[in-house]
């Protein structure tokens, strides 16, 4: 795993825990994981006009797939799906490499501590 790719998911997670990246993401994935751990990395993130769309490993097994508005907060989720990372990875066949490396490194990193 490369080092900027090390530094990039412990900074996600950082802005993740800390409200920085979505306060609205983070009250949504303790609503729905009340046991949650710091053990969570953003490993996708597409902003669309209107809403935020985030995939997330969660303890090193889940991959959590976020939609959350940026136009009404007090819809959100818009959508979450809770994936093993063995469904994820056979939903999404056509990942991208650099995805994979993500995810991978992500999965690493979750079982280091």
């Amino acid at each position: 795993m490369s080092s900027s790719l090390k530094a990039e998911l412990l900074q996600s997670k950082e802005k993740l825990l800390g409200g920085i990246k979505s306060a609205e993401l983070l009250s949504t994935l303790r609503d729905k994981f009340p046991d949650l751990t710091d053990n969570v990395f953003i490993v996708g993130w597409i902003p669309e006009q209107g809403e935020d769309i985030f995939t997330l490993l969660v303890d090193g097994e889940k991959v959590v797939e976020v939609e959350i508005s940026r136009i009404s907060p007090g819809e959100n989720p818009v959508r979450f799906d809770v994936l093993t990372v063995q469904q994820y990875l056979k939903q999404n066949p056509a990942l991208s490499k650099s995805a994979r490396r993500k995810l991978d490194a992500a999965i690493q990193l979750s079982h280091m501590g």
